[in-house]
C-alpha cells in the first residue's frame, strides 16, 4: 500500500492578504518608520512569494518611506541614481510612492537630494511631510525645495515648517508675487495643508497666504503660528472673489497661551470670508511642544481629524483592527512555519495533481 504524503496547509490568498492590510495603522494617512513592526513585516512578505510581493512594496510605498536622516536620504538617492543607470531597468520599489516624510538636514547636499526625489516622483506623490533642521545660510536650496514642493501636480496633503509656504507666497521674494500665483498652478492638487511656526519663531504669518486660491484647498491647520492682525492678505474682497470652494481654517495654540485667536477673531474671519472660510481653534494639550505635537499627529494621519466637526474616535483598546507587536510576531511565525512560499505558487499544481489522481 503506498504511502500518503501529508498535504501541506494552504492559505487561500485572499486571507494573507487582508492579514497584510490588518498589519498597517488604521488611519490611511499614516507614515510609519523602518523599525515598525509593521514595516518588518511587509518586508518579509517581499520575498514570500510573487504574489504578495506586489501587494506588499504596494502597501511600502503608500505608509513606509520614512526618511529620518541625512544618511538615509543619501543612501536611498544614491541607491536610486544606481538604478537608473542600470541595463537591468528600474524596480518597483523607485516607481509610484505616493507618501514620504523627509527630514532635511543643514546641508547643501541634503537639499539637493531633496529636490531630486520630488522631481523623480512628481507625478506620484500624494503625501508629504518635511521637517528640516535651521539653516539661514541655505535660503537658494531651501527656496530650490519649496517651489519643487509646489509644482508637484498631484500632491493633495503637504504637512511642513511655515518657510517652506513662505518662500513660495511672500512678497519679499519678487521672483513670485501674488498676482502670478494662479498663472504659475501653484499647489494645484493640495486639499489639506498643517505648518507649524518655522524654529519656534511667531515672525511667519500664514494669515497673510493666498490660502483661497489654492484650487482645491479644503483645509488648513496652522499651529502656534502669528497672530490675527486684521490686515490678512487672503482676506481681501479681491481675493475672496476668486474663492471656489469653502475652506476650514484651524487655529491650534499650546495650553501657555490659549487666547492667543480671540473668538472675535475667529468670527472676523468668517466674516471677512464671505461664506467661503470656516474657523476654528484647537487647545494642544499641556505639556506637549507644539513641534512635537505637529510631528506625531502628522506622521499618524491625525492632524487632518483637528478639521473635523466631530472629532470623537473609539479608545484604542476597542479598536478592533490594532494589531500588536506581539500579533505581527505570531503571524510571521506561522507564515514560515507552513512555508507559504512552497504553498501559494503550487497550489494550483497541487489541486491538478489531486484532481488527476
Amino acid at each position: 500500500m503506498a504511502q500518503v504524503q501529508p498535504q501541506q496547509p494552504h492559505i487561500p490568498l485572499e486571507l494573507v492578504f487582508e492579514i497584510m492590510t490588518c498589519l498597517l495603522p488604521v488611519n490611511e494617512h499614516a507614515i510609519i518608520p523602518l523599525s515598525h513592526p509593521a514595516t518588518q513585516a511587509l518586508l518579509a512578505f517581499t520575498t514570500v512569494s510573487r504574489a504578495t510581493h506586489e501587494d506588499a512594496v504596494k502597501k511600502l510605498k503608500q505608509h513606509c518611506l520614512h526618511i529620518d536622516n541625512s544618511d538615509r536620504l543619501s543612501r536611498f538617492v544614491r541607491c536610486l541614481e544606481a538604478s537608473q543607470q542600470s541595463s537591468l531597468g528600474l524596480p518597483s520599489v523607485f516607481q509610484g510612492i505616493t507618501s514620504m516624510y523627509l527630514h532635511v538636514s543643514d546641508t547643501y547636499r541634503a537639499y539637493i537630494n531633496a529636490v531630486g526625489l520630488f522631481k523623480h516622483f512628481r507625478t506620484s506623490l500624494q503625501r508629504l511631510i518635511v521637517q528640516r533642521d535651521t539653516a539661514p545660510n541655505l535660503i537658494d536650496a531651501t527656496r530650490q525645495m519649496s517651489l519643487a514642493i509646489a509644482e508637484l501636480p498631484n500632491l493633495e496633503e503637504l504637512s511642513c515648517g511655515t518657510d517652506i509656504v513662505d518662500l513660495v507666497v511672500y512678497s519679499r521674494f519678487p521672483f513670485l508675487s501674488i498676482d502670478t500665483w494662479v498663472n504659475r498652478r501653484l499647489f494645484p492638487a493640495l486639499k489639506r495643508l498643517g505648518v507649524k511656526s518655522y524654529d519656534n519663531s511667531r515672525m511667519n504669518a500664514p494669515l497673510r497666504w493666498p490660502i483661497v486660491l489654492m484650487p482645491s484647498i479644503e483645509l488648513a491647520v496652522l499651529l502656534e503660528t502669528c497672530p490675527f492682525d486684521g490686515a490678512t492678505t487672503f482676506l481681501t474682497p479681491q481675493l475672496i472673489q476668486q474663492a471656489t470652494r469653502t475652506v476650514m481654517i484651524v487655529l491650534a495654540e499650546t495650553g501657555r497661551d490659549p487666547e492667543f485667536y480671540s473668538e472675535n477673531d475667529i468670527r472676523m474671519i468668517e466674516n471677512r470670508g464671505q461664506g467661503y472660510l470656516r474657523a476654528k481653534k484647537h487647545l494642544i494639550p499641556n505639556g506637549e511642544s507644539c513641534d512635537n505635537f505637529w510631528l506625531r499627529n502628522s506622521l499618524s494621519g491625525e492632524l487632518w481629524d483637528l478639521g473635523d466637526d466631530q472629532q470623537a474616535r473609539l479608545p484604542a483598546a476597542t479598536n478592533q483592527n490594532e494589531v500588536t507587536e506581539a500579533d505581527i510576531t505570531d503571524v510571521s511565525n506561522a507564515m514560515n512555519a507552513m512555508n507559504v512560499l512552497d504553498v501559494t505558487e503550487n497550489a494550483d499544481e497541487t489541486e491538478a495533481a489531486e484532481e488527476s489522481g
